[in-house]
Parts: structure tokens; sequence; C-alpha cells
């Protein structure tokens, strides 16, 4: 997202971030404002629990808006986030019943409330992290829970263990495209599931083009040649029309594609602000197949 003037843009600034405030302390954080002396926009709020929720992407998106969509689309902003994260939990990985409860997660790159050292970047824009799905909310592991524990088999059961997230519907809503939804905060984190990406592949071996706006949703095409180039276009027009700012647990606007074991973002925000697709790399090769 293309940063404003800073001189122009002080007074909006700080009035956004106003109102962003406002709204995470009546959504409960209730700690510290920590500004950035040399960028206003690097400002974020922390809760007494330690979780720092950064201000800047929220504030780039405000200031591309009208002023009488900020107050919504903060409100929808901040909704989605607390509501999607619980406090880092010290947790005992050696305990059977954490272990049982343990989940690979797709988050924002830029929308951790803490920094987790052991996050993996399986592609531009998007992390995996792990979490424990606990009967009332999903607690994030901490850095020191992973500590003397061997990360790689924690990730692996993470990944495996989502095949028990349920995915509550599923349906072709145009030629080639697919929508996966539930209630599950895991549905987008499927395509981290070796045994839903089997399944995927058997109908697409070349590989599946997805869009994860937010948590609980995925958008899937599948990769088949020539062919694909239809869904994959219907799966642009959808991403260039939801914003993932409204959903709960927002991921990411941009598409990606996956064979199962590599990860690519293929498109980009053109200068006349549109969603394009990239064609190339591992992306490419699976077209041209």
């Amino acid at each position: 997202m293309t940063r404003p003037s800073p001189a122009a843009d002080d007074q909006r600034i700080a009035l956004i971030q106003k109102h962003a405030i406002r709204a995470f302390r009546a959504a409960g954080v209730d700690g510290p404002v920590v500004p950035d002396p040399g960028d206003a926009l690097n400002t974020s709020i922390r809760s007494t629990a330690g979780a720092e929720y950064g201000l800047a992407n929220l504030t780039l998106t405000c200031l591309s808006l009208p002023r009488w969509r900020w107050r919504r689309q903060i409100r929808n902003h901040v909704a989605s986030i607390v509501a999607g994260t619980a406090d880092q939990q010290p947790f005992d990985l050696t305990d059977p019943e954490i272990r049982v409860g343990l989940r690979s997660r797709l988050m924002p790159e830029n929308g951790l409330p803490w920094n987790l050292d052991y996050a993996r970047r399986i592609a531009p824009g998007l992390l995996e992290v792990l979490c424990v799905d606990l009967p009332a909310t999903v607690g994030f592991v901490s850095d020191e829970s992973i500590a003397g524990h061997d990360a790689e088999a924690l990730f692996a059961l993470g990944r495996s263990q989502l095949q028990f997230e349920r995915i509550d519907a599923r349906e072709e809503i145009a030629p080639g495209l697919t929508a996966l939804v539930g209630e599950s905060f895991f549905v987008a984190s499927r395509v981290l599931d070796p045994r839903f990406m089997a399944a995927e592949l058997e109908g697409a071996p070349r590989g599946v083009a997805f869009f994860a706006p937010g948590r609980s949703e995925l958008f899937i095409a599948p990769i088949s040649g020539a062919e694909s180039v239809e869904p994959i276009t219907a799966l642009a027009r959808l991403a260039s029309r939801l914003d993932p700012a409204s959903r709960p647990g927002s991921l990411s606007g941009a598409l990606y594609f996956t064979d199962g074991t590599q990860f690519q973002r293929i498109s980009d925000v053109g200068e006349d602000g549109e969603l394009a697709v990239i064609a190339d790399g591992p992306f490419l090769d699976a077209i041209n197949a």
C-alpha cells in the first residue's frame, strides 16, 4: 500500500489513530499507547498481557477511503483482530491434552500482535504459527513454549491435526471456483493440511490457486493448463471485491499458488489500484505443464 505524504496527512493520521485507539479500548485492549517519535504511522497499542497491535496498516487503509467510511473500517478491523487473537499461553507442549489441540494457523505477516520468532514465512504476506484450539478460545503458542522442543515436529503435528477442523459448507460459486466456509478459526489454514491438500490435488495435480480473506473462508481454483484462466480470473475478481479488513480474522487480499509443498504469491496491486495476477515461477510452470 502506498504511503501518503506525511506533511499533507498528519492531521488525518492523528484522527484515524484517535478513533482506532478508542475502538481498541472498547474491545478491552487497555494497555499503553506506544508512539514512534520518528514516524506517526508506527504507533501501536498494547494489552496489559503484552500483545501489541500496530496501527500502520489500518491507518494506511483508512487514508485510502473517504472519511465517512473510517469508523466502520476501524470497527470491523479491531473486532476481527481482537476476536481472532487470544493471549500467548505458556503451554506445556509435552502435555497430551495440549498436544491434541495443537494446530498450525495462517496469519498475516503484519498482523501478529506479538513477535513470534519461531513463526514461518510461507510466502510474502503470510506466516504459519502454532496455536492450541481450546474450548473457549484459541491460544497462540509463545516462543517460550517452543524453546527446547523440535519445532519441525510440532509444525508437522499442527498441520496434521488441521484435519479435525470442520468445513461447514463447500460450494462451486463459479466454473472451477470453489468456496469453503465454516465456523472454525482454521478453515483458511487447511491449505497447510497434508490430507486436505492431497484430496484437492487428486483433481488438480499441478496445484491450486487460492484466496483467503479471513480465517474461516477459503476460495480455491484448480490449475489445469489453459483451462485455469477462467477460474483464476474469477478468483481475482472476487479478491478485488472482498475487503479482508471486513472479514473475521482478516488474512490477505492477495492470491496464492500451492502445489502442496511450496507457496507462492501470484498477485499484486497495480498503479491503477486493480489486482493483477502475476504468472511466473512455479505458478507459470504449473499453468504451462
